[in-house]
């Protein structure tokens, strides 16, 4: 999955879950509308002082923000456990490399 969808899906996760109408997540909120724009900027240095905003705003997060960040992270991006099954079987049926990627 590409940086871009996986920003995408963090920021539609976020504001899905009522996060920007929370005054206490309201820095991460602005990490949020951050990253999204630092993926849609092609200039190199533009996209540098965007990376700088964004650990700042990172390191601004109190405990429970970055707990909040970091558990929307692990349940939407973890992969589909029965894909994976599926791809684990194939490969231990049949060990080629395209059921290995497909596994990876």
């Amino acid at each position: 999955m590409s940086a871009k969808l996986i920003l995408d899906r963090i920021v539609e996760t976020l504001a899905a879950r009522g996060i920007v109408r929370n005054p206490r997540y309201r820095r991460a909120n602005r990490l949020a509308s951050l990253l999204r724009t630092l993926i849609s900027e092609r200039g190199e240095a533009s996209g540098a002082m965007f990376a700088r905003r964004a650990v700042a705003l990172y390191r601004g997060l109190d405990g429970p923000g970055r707990q909040h960040l970091f558990e929307t992270l692990a349940r939407d991006f973890a992969p589909d456990r029965d894909a994976v099954l599926a791809a684990a079987q194939a490969y231990h049926r049949d060990p080629s490399p395209a059921h290995f990627a497909t596994l990876q």
